[in-house]
């Protein structure tokens, strides 16, 4: 019997193509100052000209507050979601009377918050709160169900049922009123409705990861194949998504979409097609708008994205400290055996030697090809690490703060003296080529999608 021949390994010349550090290094500095992970300095820019200077804030002074307002927006968001999880609905309408009052003007929304409101009221079981749910449900619930939309006003007769039965009653019509999940399912919904409204959409590389790591799971699926980072890619990113919002009830008679449109956005992100309808009416026919709104909806795990940025930046010799092996990086096992503190001191002649093992995948399919063919790549890493170290000081690692009277005090213009000078004025060009690169690129694949379906 003959024995089959086993495949030939992958040739040098066969090996994809390096990384693109600068590329990448893009993607992350722009999430870095995006989110602000890093503290500010406190020492003072170094004096340059003053036609430099007139020239660097007119062409950085529009996206300096943009960014600015992006992310006041996102921690606006993020800290009325965590309120309505935590079933405290009047601090989520107080933070959006202060700060978003147009998304109260959204009687849908609005209603949605009075309804979960009084169930909140009448779940603490106090008698003032009781006192406090029959106000609101005369006040505010009941007018509010008379022009928010045309079930609304069954809805909230039904929800006068939660008085009569208990919460712990399982057997009772309220039973989904009463679940802690509408709270997450109602946060969701708010969270996509501000972010729409206030174009606080997340940056580049959050979103990109969304999207690899669900066509990659897709991909996985299909194919019957066991993913090499499946631990990884589990953490990152959540099964559930937010709940989508709903197009106002103007824009539901709008012309109908392109096919082409309607067909890719559902491929694109795992929609139904009357999903991805009601997508592109909500984004009033923006594609690309839509195609933003849907992947933000997916839930990505800060606190370990966070972790994993951290990590790259510290490889990298963009922030300060010792770098540590994470949860779910089995697969890539990387020793680095040049100490921190002797970078800092003799940087221009210390060398980090790396070495990268893959974790052989015995199911083929969607494993990477063995990188130690890539002599030229380990070469290029080391020359590129070494470089980037000893461009100006490391920066200090601030990380994740969700203060909103930080965020909105914080001048626009902070974010440039987060980084080294090495990173400032030529950087911040290059940052933003970067992004308009990737934003092309994914407006392509949407239009390749569109003519597949022609």
């Amino acid at each position: 019997m003959d024995l089959p021949t086993p495949s030939p390994s992958p040739s040098p010349s066969d090996s994809p193509p390096p990384v693109n550090w600068d590329s990448l290094d893009a993607l992350v500095l722009d999430f870095v100052r995006s989110d602000r992970l890093i503290a500010p300095s406190a020492s003072p820019s170094p004096p340059s000209s003053p036609s430099s200077s007139t020239t660097t804030a007119t062409s950085s002074s529009s996206p300096s507050t943009s960014t600015s307002s992006s992310y006041c927006s996102r921690i606006l968001i993020r800290l009325a979601r965590r309120a309505l999880e935590a079933g405290d609905v009047d601090a989520a309408l107080a933070l959006l009377r202060a700060q978003a009052p147009a998304a109260l003007l959204d009687h849908r929304l609005l209603f949605h918050l009075h309804k979960q409101r009084f169930v909140e009221l009448v779940r603490s079981g106090t008698e003032a709160d009781r006192e406090a749910a029959l106000d609101c449900l005369r006040t505010a619930l009941a007018p509010c169900a008379l022009d928010a939309y045309p079930e609304a006003y069954e809805e909230f007769k039904h929800i006068l049922l939660v008085l009569i039965y208990d919460k712990d009653d399982q057997s009772s019509p309220v039973t989904n009123e009463w679940s802690i999940k509408r709270r997450f399912e109602l946060a969701g919904l708010l969270s996509s409705i501000l972010r729409a409204q206030l174009r606080a959409y997340d940056p580049i590389l959050s979103m990109t990861l969304r999207y690899l790591i669900s066509i990659h799971k897709v991909f996985c699926s299909r194919q019957g194949i066991s993913s090499p980072i499946s631990d990884l890619t589990e953490r990152l990113l959540f099964e559930d998504r937010d709940l989508p919002a709903v197009p106002q009830e103007c824009s539901v008679e709008a012309p109908p979409f392109d096919e082409v449109d309607v067909q890719a956005l559902a491929h694109a992100v795992e929609l139904t097609r009357q999903g991805a309808v009601d997508s592109l009416k909500f984004a009033k026919g923006d594609l690309y708008q839509a195609f933003q709104n849907e992947l933000c909806r997916m839930k990505l795990d800060l606190s370990h994205l966070d972790k994993l940025v951290h990590e790259y930046c510290v490889y990298r010799g963009i922030v300060e400290g010792c770098s540590h092996a994470l949860p779910g990086t089995s697969d890539l096992k990387c020793s680095q055996n040049t100490d921190v503190s002797s970078i800092n001191k003799q940087r221009a002649n210390s060398e980090t030697h790396l070495e990268c093992e893959m974790a052989d995948n015995q199911d083929g399919g969607c494993s990477t090809s063995d990188i130690t063919y890539h002599d030229s790549w380990s070469k290029r890493i080391r020359k590129d690490r070494s470089s980037t170290s000893g461009q100006g000081r490391r920066k200090r690692w601030r990380g994740r703060s969700d203060d909103l009277n930080y965020a909105c005090e914080t001048p626009a213009n902070a974010d440039h003296e987060i980084l080294s000078p090495s990173f400032d004025m030529d950087e911040d060009v290059l940052i933003q080529k970067q992004i308009l690169y990737f934003l092309i690129l994914g407006i392509c694949k949407i239009r390749s999608m569109r003519l597949f379906w022609r």
